[in-house]
């Protein structure tokens, strides 16, 4: 693909969308950026033409407007390359203190939403873009999605889950449509992504002299401390905009050396008790 190559980005107006927005732009390639609230993205829009950046107001929990995303993108730009599936939203507390209402909420944002940008995306890479172009289709998760910890139990649900429906579509897809998926799972990285967060005090049970603070609750205070060092985010939103770039793109990126870690050591753990208990699965065909 020549450039500059057209994206849709979905959160666009904070934290990663935001950093990558700025950036496909700085390289003057054309972008699609969407927000709940457009007005949010008027710096942009005064310093890049209507050529070059297009802004339409997008919540994903809504499918009609993310077809009209879709729909507007190629009205103004004839085709999409790449769709940053990068909206959402967090919520910290444990399990027991979550509100069913807020838990149910996030997945609308966080599965839903970005399950139906995902879908949006495939079959406009296939029947609209020009046949055989294909697209790129990043979508952010997280790698509490991939290690689940306390203190985000259901963000790590959310995002667990819109992993494996991203997994199982790229298993659907047919390789002719020269369609690329990727899972992005970086580590807690620090953006202006606040006002879409929230975090709740630990139930009574959990405050107990003998109950440690979970792992997930350490890191998200911490992370509120601007003296504790956290990946940069542009320079993550860097390697992702390489990732855009390579012509055999991982199914799965793991990004940052809290999330490397976290998930090798996740997964020797899944490792070692399958090797363990291997031999309880044999014999268990029906004679």
């Amino acid at each position: 693909m020549s450039l500059p190559r057209v994206w849709l980005v979905t959160g666009s107006s904070s934290g990663f969308g935001r950093t990558m927005t700025e950036l496909v732009l700085s390289k003057g390639e054309r972008v699609v950026a969407t927000a709940r609230t457009p007005a949010d993205l008027a710096e942009f829009k005064s310093r890049y033409p209507p050529t070059q950046l297009l802004v339409v107001q997008l919540d994903v929990v809504k499918e009609e407007e993310i077809k009209n995303v879709f729909f507007e993108a190629k009205e103004a730009f004839g085709r999409v390359d790449v769709v940053f599936n990068n909206a959402g939203v967090s919520l910290g507390a444990e399990v027991e203190g979550t509100p069913n209402d807020l838990a149910r909420s996030m997945f609308e944002t966080n599965f839903w939403g970005a399950a139906n940008v995902s879908r949006e995306a495939v079959r406009f890479f296939r029947d609209e873009n020009p046949k055989g172009a294909g697209g790129r289709l990043l979508t952010v998760g997280s790698y509490a999605g991939m290690s689940p910890f306390g203190g985000l139990g259901y963000y790590s649900a959310t995002k667990a889950a819109i992993g494996a429906i991203n997994e199982a579509l790229a298993d659907e897809i047919d390789p002719t449509w020269n369609i690329k998926v990727s899972m992005i799972a970086p580590s807690l990285v620090r953006t202006n992504l606040g006002h879409n967060s929230a975090f709740f005090p630990p139930p009574p049970s959990y405050t107990g002299p003998t109950i440690p603070l979970t792992i997930g609750r350490r890191t998200m205070m911490a992370a509120q401390d601007p003296a504790f060092k956290r990946d940069d985010a542009h320079k993550v939103i860097t390697k992702l905009y390489e990732l855009s770039l390579l012509n055999d793109p991982p199914l799965w990126l793991p990004i940052g050396l809290e999330s490397v870690s976290g998930v090798k050591a996740h997964l020797e753990r899944i490792l070692k008790d399958v090797e363990t208990y291997e031999s309880w699965s044999n014999d268990l065909v029906e004679d």
